[in-house]
């Protein structure tokens, strides 16, 4: 992962509103690369799965 990444999306895979980023997102950049990894944002554990989140994208990405 970059230094300084322009966006990154936290949501539930679940939510309603990772439909509609994904639609906006491919609709203005359709030659983007979109990575989706679950977590929780509301709840106790959802700061340990984002983080965790953010975690995992910042190894893969170094790998891809």
């Amino acid at each position: 992962m970059p230094k300084l990444s322009k966006k990154i999306i936290a949501t539930s895979k679940d939510g309603a509103t990772l439909k509609d980023v994904l639609n906006q997102i491919h609709k203005r950049f359709p030659n983007v690369d979109v990575y989706v990894k679950h977590a929780s944002v509301q709840g106790e554990d959802a700061v340990e799965e984002i983080c965790r989140g953010i975690e995992f994208f910042d190894k893969e990405l170094e790998l891809m």
